[in-house]
């Protein structure tokens, strides 16, 4: 009994057995986690995604409101005097919100608020913004 006791003391290292043992337990473990995290990066790139839009709105809404002022039949924005194109406001509205914007369906108005716009984020996702609701679509 002694020379047993003697041989498990005097063994170093692990057995090629117990190598695969935990390489095959860390296999399953990012088997699970993998699928896992890539769920919680899409989930975080739609919600800044959403958070975009929600910069874009107040700056889009700002313009609204002050032009609402000038011209209160208005259902659209107008930038300048002669033209009303969505590159224009995205222009303003870069100004206003201090980040690059693409508009994929021009801000709509009434009454002075804005009701509806659809942008492309940074992401690479379609925000639109309708009637107080945000919408987050993959492009």
């Amino acid at each position: 009994m002694k020379k047993t006791m003697q041989k498990l003391k005097d063994k170093k290292g692990f057995t090629l057995v117990e190598v695969i043992v935990v390489l095959v337990i860390l296999a399953i473990l990012a088997a699970i986690a993998i699928p896992a995290l890539t769920g919680y990066i899409s989930k975080a790139q739609e919600k800044a995604a959403t958070s975009e839009a929600r910069t874009v709105f107040v700056a889009v809404q700002t313009l609204a409101s002050d032009q609402f002022v000038e011209n209160p039949t208005a259902e659209s924005i107008q930038v300048d005097k002669t033209t009303d194109t969505s590159n224009t406001v995205a222009k303003e509205v870069e100004k206003l919100s201090g980040q690059a914007v693409t508009f994929t369906d021009p801000p709509k108005v009434s009454s002075g608020k804005v009701t509806y716009f659809k942008i492309e984020t940074s992401g690479g996702y379609i925000a639109a913004y309708n009637n107080g609701k945000y919408t987050v679509t993959k492009k």
